[in-house]
């Protein structure tokens, strides 16, 4: 593993600070932001170990931020339970399937995820407001596990815990915002885990950085906890500017590493 300066030190505790916060206001979103980052900035160029180090970072800082939100009576465990086990599933297939994709590839369409991502905290913030029914059991099921599923196949593929697109299915199951929040960082805690030990089997994780990582995200998680419901009718203006955040970086990745997916051939790199 590389050895990091200071100044790629505190770039991994930022992400990790960035990371904490966004789980505790909206229930993930900040590990699809850190591995730009950590691939850029922190100095880990080999993206497997970006990714895998991502991946065990994000299982503790949503850990924690689980069970800040679980004491606060902020879970809908039905929820939790029908997003985190055909998640493990996708966690799985996910893992198997990178084996066989090029490097400039999974970056590529990590690109197109960051967009899918961007596009869904847009919507999410018109609808914060909106009143639903709570549906019967099966109808929870029906709406959460596709996502669930979905969310568990990028955990496999990128390292992420996919938060961005567990909160909105979870709101369109029938919680409120708080409650969704709450059990979408459960579930995306638990596919982490599952995620995080894929990647440490393979040897693909850097633990200083980790280390670093983490413990930004353990100070962001506890920082905004107390401050979430004075943010509550900010939240409008943050989605929007990490949709913007998202978008920018997402272009960046698709342009830079498609020509190079161009350039190699589409070999597994």
């Amino acid at each position: 593993m590389p050895h990091l300066t200071v100044w790629q030190d505190l770039w991994a505790l930022l992400a990790g600070l960035v990371t904490g916060a966004l789980f505790g206001l909206v229930g993930g979103g900040g590990s699809i932001v850190a591995i730009p980052i950590m691939t850029s900035l922190v100095g880990l160029t080999r993206v497997r170990v970006a990714m895998g180090t991502t991946a065990v970072a994000v299982a503790l800082t949503a850990g924690l931020s689980a069970v800040l939100h679980a004491r606060r009576g902020q879970v809908a465990w039905p929820y939790a339970l029908a997003f985190t086990l055909p998640g493990i599933v996708g966690v799985t297939i996910g893992g198997r399937l990178q084996n066989d994709l090029p490097t400039h590839l999974l970056l590529t369409l990590l690109g197109v995820v960051m967009l899918f991502n961007a596009t869904f905290l847009v919507s999410l913030s018109s609808a914060q407001t909106a009143s639903r029914a709570v549906p019967k059991r099966r109808q929870i099921w029906l709406r959460v596990v596709p996502s669930g599923l979905a969310v568990g196949l990028l955990a496999g593929l990128f390292g992420t815990g996919g938060g961005f697109l567990a909160l909105p299915s979870m709101m369109l199951g029938g919680l409120s915002l708080s409650a969704a929040v709450g059990s979408s960082v459960v579930s995306v805690g638990s596919l982490g885990v599952a995620s995080a030990l894929h990647y440490s089997l393979k040897g693909l994780v850097d633990w200083r950085v980790v280390a670093v990582y983490g413990a930004g995200g353990l100070f962001g998680s506890t920082l905004v906890m107390p401050l979430a419901g004075r943010l509550a009718a900010k939240r409008r203006a943050m989605s929007y500017g990490l949709a913007l955040t998202l978008t920018a970086l997402a272009l960046y990745l698709i342009a830079h590493n498609a020509v190079r997916l161009l350039y190699t051939g589409g070999r597994v790199v």
